[in-house]
């Protein structure tokens, strides 16, 4: 019998195909890496995106005045600051005060004796007074992002005090507006007016390291402890609180 040994075409179609197929895998393996790295770093923006909205609703949630309103301790302030003078636009800068809200996971976790943790973290529970900006009231060093001030109790001066730090990094642009019962305001002032009340909800926009500006993230609020209703609206129309 006679026997018949591979010729050098059937050869070279044998490394065609095989060079084919290797390339086609290749092409398979990047592509399959290269969704795997989107997908990855898709999932990494939205558990961003879930954490400040977390934290942010949170704040929110135990924004707090107190009924008598002879009590300067107790305020809800925003507005664009620069130069001591709120700006037009929507606020950037926002001063608050909470009652309520959870307990640092770092203070339940501290092993520190109760002195320490008053003079860190201040006094737990109570009322608390809140700043967010996105410029440091203190030299931030080389940090940047939404900086989130705290002060344990909170006093009558609503712009300094407390312990500032990075709420987080990523943030690149923000703005608050408040809804006043009938429409959006873009400012909020418990200091000035007679109309001392919170807003229904408040509309954070916010943009992230990274992402374009041009569609920034947008979260609503409700305020639990607002008074204020379509039937009985709040009186912001300037900054300031004034009527």
């Amino acid at each position: 019998m006679k026997r018949r040994g591979v010729t050098l075409i059937e050869l070279v179609i044998a490394i065609a195909i095989v060079g084919l197929l290797s390339m086609a895998i290749t092409r398979a393996f990047v592509a399959g890496i290269d969704y795997e790295t989107k997908v990855s770093a898709a999932r990494e923006r939205i558990e961003a995106r879930d954490r400040i909205d977390d934290r942010l609703t949170n704040l929110f949630h135990h924004a707090y005045l107190s009924p008598n309103d002879a009590e300067t301790n107790t305020f809800f302030i925003a507005g664009s600051q620069q130069d001591g003078s709120i700006e037009s636009g929507n606020a950037t800068d926002v001063q608050f005060t909470v009652q309520g809200e959870r307990i640092q996971g770092a203070l339940l976790a501290s092993q520190d004796d109760f002195e320490t943790i008053n003079q860190i973290y201040g006094p737990p529970g109570g009322i608390a007074e809140i700043a967010l900006s996105l410029t440091a009231v203190g030299d931030p060093g080389t940090a940047q992002g939404l900086f989130i001030r705290t002060q344990r109790p909170a006093d009558s001066e609503p712009t300094q005090g407390g312990v500032e730090s990075v709420l987080d990094p990523s943030i690149t642009s923000i703005e608050f507006e408040f809804w006043d019962g009938t429409a959006w305001q873009p400012t909020w002032s418990t200091l000035v007016g007679a109309d001392k009340r919170l807003p229904a909800a408040v509309r954070i926009t916010y943009s992230l390291e990274g992402e374009s500006a041009d569609q920034p993230h947008v979260l609503v609020v409700q305020v639990p402890n607002s008074d204020v209703t379509a039937d009985n609206p709040a009186q912001q129309t300037a900054p300031g609180g004034a009527q």
